[in-house]
């Protein structure tokens, strides 16, 4: 892995720095001190060619205002307080009228998105160290942490880490605005998306939940199935009239351990997963989003042109104790994860993440595979594709193991880097047998 620095300006004193990642499997991040915001995300489509996925601006100085929050980290409350104020343990505390001047978004004026970063390198990628007390963002307790961004083959695995000294409340997210077409090709409303939730958070005026977990069945809201996320954006739903004509609501998700949702774009081939130990998903399918400057000089970004999944914990959870809490005590640790797991349909990569883990091959039967693979035998192909795939996995757990000797990484995420290594191995193993098997079954045949 290749990584590297760019000072780009020097913003009221201090230094806005430009650091970028790059593997070998030709994914390559860029992120900003200010605010740790993602700022381009390259990845191989279904032909091999580079594509940046998400939103952004050319003049890299605008993140340091970023109205959309464009690719920012989100915090320490994620989402809209209403009325900007809330109880914990008797204290009323009150924070920032940032949103229609009477309740908080994303954490009021000073949050997470403008703050300038400490950054430092890692093996993987790089750690951003910040701390926020109550008279920058104005709410309870001394809060303090890391965000990690690490690539693991195709994954882009972001994960947070906080403490406090006093009881607060904390729900961070990340707000990169995805078009998998690639940024500045088309809108996303044939985008596939399915999202592993039964359930949706009921909303009001200006988009303020109210207590209420409602069934996405029979609803605008249920992509249970993927299907198109234009399919249905017109609808008429009240919620969807209040969010601008569109997506902008919390999902209850399933499952921890399966991906919370998956994204495909239509044009370019490119498949998101993406997992998480949230117990929540913002689709915002950006409503809002007008005339804002785009990358390329003179182009700008509108309506529906990108996606966002923004992993988080339930919006009001401060308010309805029937939600999972986002209550965050002093000796507790606030540790929670978002994993983006892309690749072009040729090319499913396996990857092990925080808590979760998938391992998908994506290799067809023999009568749907393309003649230049060969019907029957075991080509060199072949034997080069599993020779691969078997010493990827050899390579990766060996890392594991020596990772456990330096006790540089977490017993969960280890479990599942051994399983999933060796369940990739196992199958490479697997399809080589098959093959074997049904080569010599077809050559028996034949006499």
């Amino acid at each position: 892995m290749k990584k590297y620095k760019q000072h780009i300006a020097d913003i009221n004193g201090r230094p806005l720095d430009l650091y970028t990642m790059h593997n070998d499997h030709g994914m390559q991040v860029s992120f900003l001190n200010c605010g740790g915001a993602l700022c381009s995300l390259h990845v191989p489509d279904k032909n091999g060619m580079a594509t940046d996925v998400i939103s952004g601006y050319s003049d890299l100085t605008r993140y340091t205002e970023n109205p959309p929050f464009f690719g920012a980290l989100v915090g320490r409350v994620a989402n809209r307080i209403a009325n900007a104020e809330f109880n914990i343990d008797g204290k009323h505390c009150r924070t920032d009228k940032n949103y229609e001047g009477r309740h908080t978004l994303h954490g009021g004026g000073q949050n997470f998105s403008n703050y300038f970063w400490q950054v430092s390198e890692t093996d993987n990628g790089f750690v951003l160290y910040g701390l926020f007390t109550p008279a920058y963002d104005g709410m309870p307790g001394i809060l303090s942490g890391t965000v990690s961004y690490t690539l693991e083959s195709n994954a882009l695995n972001i994960v947070y880490r906080f403490t406090t000294d006093e009881v607060t409340i904390v729900n961070i997210t990340s707000h990169p605005y995805f078009n998998l077409n690639g940024e500045g090709n088309g809108n996303i409303l044939s985008h596939r998306l399915m999202l592993n939730a039964d359930f949706y958070l009921s909303s009001g005026a200006s988009l303020i939940n109210d207590g209420a977990i409602l069934s996405v069945q029979g609803t605008p809201f249920d992509f249970t199935v993927a299907h198109k996320i234009g399919a249905d954006i017109h609808n008429p739903h009240p919620m969807m009239v209040n969010a601008g004509g569109g997506y902008d609501l919390c999902y209850a998700l399933k499952d921890c351990d399966a991906p919370a949702a998956i994204l495909t774009g239509d044009k370019s081939g490119i498949e998101m997963t993406v997992f998480t130990n949230q117990p929540g998903i913002q689709l915002y399918t950006s409503n809002s989003l007008h005339n804002e400057p785009a990358k390329t000089a003179g182009r700008v970004y509108g309506k529906y042109d990108f996606v966002c999944l923004e992993t988080q914990h339930f919006p009001g959870s401060e308010v309805y104790s029937h939600f999972p809490s986002a209550r965050l005590n002093p000796g507790e640790v606030y540790n929670r994860c978002y994993i983006s797991l892309l690749a072009g349909l040729l090319l499913i990569i396996a990857f092990s993440g925080y808590e979760n883990f998938v391992s998908k091959m994506g290799i067809k039967n023999h009568e749907d595979r393309p003649a230049w693979m060969g019907k029957v035998g075991f080509s060199d192909l072949k034997l080069k594709l599993i020779g691969a795939i078997v010493a990827i996995s050899a390579i990766e757990l060996l890392k594991a193991f020596v990772e456990i000797g330096d006790g540089g990484i977490e017993q969960d995420i280890l479990m599942w880097k051994i399983i999933v290594h060796i369940t990739f191995a196992v199958s490479g193993v697997l399809f080589a047998v098959t093959d074997l098997i049904v080569a010599k079954s077809k050559s028996d045949g034949a006499h």
